[in-house]
């Protein structure tokens, strides 16, 4: 202020979307935030005007791990009970995947068995003759199959038990991820 009267002055700072002033609140009008500064007589005044932003982030869980867990903590985004809940969805997630392998494992086997089942029928086919070795031969594939069939049986229960147990614990964890979700500021 370079006259020997104290003043007013209007600092005008465009409303933003999102945005909220902290410290002295002005008034708005018209889609302005405006500040009433005083400036004594022959003076200069550094005036702040200060935001907080309302950035929101949004991540999706599915591709969260624990790394990113960890690094949220470490700033300070997450509290103890938030980070608790996401080591609970990780344990979900690592049981889904084991029950899934498990699954997995299973029915790779039982195609296995369908296909020597397959290649031992057709060796069983290709012995026309009626000699000893034949017949020796004969009674090896048939003992192999009935093998393989009670093998089948217990496999197929094991199957249907792997793949109730991974549907189950997979709807768990999807219902655990539909409800998850909390708000934090990050300062």
């Amino acid at each position: 202020n370079d006259t020997s009267e104290k003043k007013t002055l209007l600092v005008e700072y465009p409303v933003e979307a999102g945005w909220e002033v902290t410290g002295v609140k002005p008034a708005e009008r018209e889609g302005w935030w405006r500040f009433e500064v005083t400036l004594e007589a022959g003076k200069t005044k550094e005036f702040e005007i200060r935001l907080r932003g309302g950035q929101r982030e949004t991540v999706a869980l599915g591709d969260f791990d624990e790394k990113k867990v960890d690094f949220y903590v470490s700033k300070g985004w997450l509290t103890k009970e938030q980070e608790a809940k996401f080591q609970t969805l990780f344990a979900r997630r690592r049981a889904v995947t084991r029950l899934r392998a498990r699954r997995d494992r299973l029915e790779a086997r039982r195609k296995s068995l369908y296909t020597d089942q397959a290649r031992l029928r057709e060796n069983l086919r290709s012995l026309t003759g009626s000699s000893s070795s034949e017949q020796e031969l004969r009674n090896f594939y048939v003992k192999r199959l009935r093998g393989q069939e009670d093998e089948l049986a217990t496999l197929q229960a094991d199957l249907r038990q792997a793949e109730s147990d991974y549907y189950r614990e997979f709807e768990e964890y999807q219902k655990a991820l539909r409800e998850f979700s909390f708000e934090n500021e990050v300062k």
